[in-house]
């Protein structure tokens, strides 16, 4: 899905909506203090639900090899900064990320 460019002048906002986000949260049935990896975390829609869902004590590590995706992402997740890590790169190396963090 692509996703459409708007220019703001605080930033580059895309606009997205997140498909199966429903299925994804009741597959997933994010619970308190669990941890979760997000390979492709893009505009940051899965995330932010994923972690909303997982309340206060839920964390996210969240990759994507795009820095605009990830720049826009920050942004949109700021009220989940406490709680997550987001990292420039591919969801190859997700294992890599996951190393260096601990």
């Amino acid at each position: 899905m692509e996703a459409t460019p708007l220019m703001t002048p605080a930033s580059l906002i895309y606009r997205h909506v997140s498909v199966m986000q429903d299925e994804v949260l009741r597959y997933l049935r994010p619970k308190s203090g669990e941890t979760f990896l997000d390979g492709t975390v893009g505009s940051g829609g899965h995330t932010a639900a994923i972690l909303d869902a997982c309340g206060p004590r839920g964390r996210m590590l969240g990759l994507d090899r795009d820095e605009r995706a990830l720049a826009v992402a920050r942004q949109r997740l700021d009220a989940f900064v406490d709680r997550m890590v987001l990292v420039h790169a591919n969801f190859s190396q997700a294992g890599e990320a996951l190393a260096r963090l601990g």
